[in-house]
């Protein structure tokens, strides 16, 4: 991803007033390139996010994201998850506790093929399974996060 998209990152949080910003690759002015097969799999994320999540954001994925001192200050004592269902923890949370201005921007990424094995794909994609399902658990059945 390129760091200057910062910059306008910074621009969307004072233009809008928001909470987080975080980049999309959905977001209409994003240049992605990235294999099928992952888009396929992102489309498959983003559906089970949709259907666990009332999320206010087409993509929570990307690893680019700001927050205001304040919302990062109540959000992030808050988060149990450390590896791939991170994002979500935090959007989730940052919207439970009232933060809902979340805007996307856009992003330009290529993907670099490698580092990571077929058997160990596998291995990635349930644990992020498990941990989303971790995060809802906490979030609507044992209300956790309140």
């Amino acid at each position: 991803m390129d760091p200057a998209e910062i910059s306008l990152m910074l621009n969307i949080m004072e233009w809008n007033k928001a909470h987080i910003v975080i980049g999309s690759k959905l977001h209409p002015d994003s240049r992605v390139f990235y294999p099928t097969s992952r888009k396929i799999l992102s489309w498959g994320y983003r559906m089970i996010i949709r259907s666990l999540f009332e999320l206010n954001v087409k993509d929570t994925q990307v690893g680019l994201k700001i927050f205001k001192k304040r919302v990062a200050k109540k959000v992030f004592p808050r988060i149990v998850v450390k590896a791939f269902a991170f994002d979500v923890e935090v959007l989730a949370v940052a919207q439970k506790l009232g933060f809902s201005k979340i805007y996307e921007a856009p992003i330009k990424l290529r993907f670099r093929p490698g580092g990571i094995t077929s058997t160990n794909f596998w291995k990635i994609s349930l644990w992020t399974l498990w941990d989303t399902l971790a995060v809802f658990y906490r979030l609507k059945v044992r209300r956790y996060y309140d």
